[in-house]
């Protein structure tokens, strides 16, 4: 109890010197390709007409250039697989961002929204060869 009164009490020093005036300023920054930088832990939950039930989680990284690549664990059929993945990405000034993403024998697309300056993506994607349809979110480590 002790601890969490000081983080908070911490948490409301620092800010009360601090002015808002900067954290207006960031809103109105538009985002780009470099907004979205760093590792990112991920996960999806999903569903496909012919495997059932499926979902993923794992590390991407994206270089703030628009490339990116990661790793996963996914269960399909009850089953897990490990696997990796490269592909590139785009984000538009209104933040939302664009993926394209494959790895040995598959490919996949997905839309979504970036969102707490920079730390979490929203998203739904699709891998249209197999119908498989799923939502996620990753968040930035």
């Amino acid at each position: 109890m002790k601890r969490i009164v000081l983080v908070v009490l911490m948490s409301l020093s620092l800010g009360a010197g601090a002015g808002f005036a900067g954290d207006e300023a960031k809103v109105d920054e538009p985002c780009t390709e470099h907004s979205v930088v760093g590792t990112y832990g991920f996960s999806l939950s999903g569903a496909s007409s012919a495997l059932g039930f499926t979902a993923a989680a794992g590390s991407i990284t994206a270089d703030g250039k628009g490339h990116l690549s990661g790793s996963y664990t996914k269960t399909v059929s009850g089953l897990l697989i490990d696997g990796h993945f490269v592909g590139t990405y785009t984000v538009e000034a209104d933040c939302t961002v664009s993926v394209s993403v494959g790895g040995a024998s598959w490919h996949a697309e997905g839309k979504g929204m970036l969102v707490n300056e920079g730390k979490e993506v929203l998203w739904v994607g699709a891998q249209t060869d197999i119908a498989v349809l799923v939502s996620g979110v990753a968040k930035k480590h």
